[in-house]
């Protein structure tokens, strides 16, 4: 015996456009229960498929924009508990010392060196004592790295004033 059905199928018309049809079939029977023919229609549902994969479309840019704007939140998040745990700070090097305690470790990196521009030197200072993992170093005035402007990676991002990112520093010429 024959078994009702229905499916969906994308035909390409003679003019090259994509239709979507759904297509029902079912069997019909005589008096006595034998399959003696079947019925079927087809019916265009070309404009039903498209709103489909335009719901499904804004669905997913839905949630993609979702997901970026919870990510920005958890950065707000973080920058304003940061923000708000410098407004206890008296100097640079305790601003310093605290960015690379907690900003920096919360973010995953192994060691942080901050440095500052030194208009007198034309250079960036930056003392290792700052290092999440390092409190044997002197943080004395005097800072322990000096970076001429344009020398290096770090020296160059300084001078172009553009955030670089590199993945592998040993790769890179500069280093």
């Amino acid at each position: 015996g024959g078994v009702a059905d229905a499916y969906e199928i994308r035909i390409r018309c003679k003019d090259g456009s994509i239709r979507y049809v759904l297509i029902s079939g079912a069997p019909v029977y005589d008096n006595f229960g034998k399959v003696i023919g079947s019925i079927g229609i087809h019916h265009d549902i070309t404009v039903q498929k498209h709103e489909q994969m335009l719901r499904e479309n804004l669905l997913s840019e839905l949630d993609f924009s979702h997901k970026r704007l919870q990510r920005k939140q958890e950065n707000l998040r973080i920058i304003y508990d940061f923000a708000s745990s410098l407004l206890n700070k008296k100097s640079v090097s305790e601003v310093f010392k605290h960015v690379s305690a907690s900003l920096v470790g919360k973010l995953g990196f192994v060691d942080c060196i901050i440095y500052h521009f030194n208009p007198k030197t034309n250079a960036l200072e930056g003392d290792p004592s700052f290092m999440r993992d390092v409190d044997s170093v002197d943080t004395g005035l005097t800072p322990l790295i000096s970076i001429p402007l344009g020398v290096g990676i770090t020296g160059n991002a300084a001078l172009n004033r553009k955030i670089e990112w590199v993945p592998d520093t040993a790769l890179d010429s500069r280093y």
